[in-house]
């Protein structure tokens, strides 16, 4: 119900064999727990607030907006990440030395910007020939002119169109958004029920329910088990469906910290006048 309720080793734990952090201070995110139960201090009576934040607006303006008025520019624009590390950098000494460096572990507009509020927006800049992941351009700009900075980097983003479709997760036939008739009424989803049980046995049987209130003949109804589309029977304002799953899949174990959290039942229910709903339940695994 509360942070002071949280076990503090959980809130960010390594998994066994991995290697240490490198994050340059001994704190530990345990610790916002005991911080918790001794009570956490209004803003307003932390001491020295007041002229932290007035100096760190002072710096951003001196340091910065300042700066780009004396050099005659708008925004500084420069690649999000210097790069990105190996997939197996908590395991390996080598990985985690190129993972851990600056502008890496943590990206470039991701530390002193944040900390002085200046404002970045960051657009697809394209893709690593090398190791084929994809990079972002980040804009910065003056604190509160936001429509300038998202005018430029929107500019860049139309003009270069270099986002790359991500090569592991292709675009599926069900990503299409229908259009939303004039007379639709917005805001009045139709009412539905989702509901799913799982028959153990070598292979898993999950009946799953759907019921819809006010679906007329043209109602358009897509249900999921695990992303892969389920075939519906409808008799009167219900639908049923069914799909086999391996036990394996319900007893496979998340991590050492939690059991398999089971099969995920997606439902998005359309209906002729536009208005849209949908729901998701989990089943087979601890909930």
């Amino acid at each position: 119900p509360d942070l002071s309720s949280v076990d503090g080793a959980k809130i960010f734990p390594r998994p066994p064999g991995t290697l240490p952090d490198r994050y340059g201070d001994s704190f530990d995110l345990a610790e916002y727990v005991e911080r918790a139960k001794r009570g956490v201090t209004p803003f307003t009576d932390i001491p020295g607030l007041e002229a932290g934040l007035k100096g760190l607006e002072a710096t951003r303006r001196i340091d910065f907006e300042d700066w780009l008025d004396a050099q005659g520019l708008d925004v500084v624009v420069f690649p999000a990440v210097a790069d990105v590390g190996p997939a197996d950098a908590d395991v390996n000494e080598a990985s985690a030395a190129l993972a851990w460096r600056n502008g890496t572990w943590v990206a470039n507009g991701n530390l002193v910007p944040r900390h002085l509020g200046i404002p970045t927006v960051t657009v697809p800049m394209g893709t690593m020939a090398d190791i084929g992941m994809p990079v972002g351009l980040t804009f910065a700009g003056k604190a509160y002119d936001d429509t300038r900075l998202l005018r430029l980097a929107g500019d860049f983003e139309r003009f270069g169109q270099r986002r790359t479709q991500p090569p592991r997760t292709p675009e599926l036939p069900d990503d299409v958004f229908s259009a939303r008739p004039s007379a639709c009424r917005p805001g009045e989803a139709p009412p539905l029920t989702l509901a799913a049980e799982t028959r153990r046995a070598d292979q898993d049987e999950i009946t799953v329910t759907l019921d819809v209130i006010g679906m007329g003949i043209e109602t358009s109804v897509k249900v999921h088990v695990n992303g892969e589309p389920i075939r519906m029977q409808r008799t009167g304002a219900r639908f049923t469906g069914r799909a086999v799953v391996p036990a394996k899949e319900h007893e496979r174990i998340h991590s050492v910290w939690r059991g398999s959290y089971g099969s995920i039942i997606s439902a998005v229910v359309r209906l002729e006048d536009g208005r849209a709903a949908g729901a998701y339940v989990v089943t087979g695994g601890i909930g």
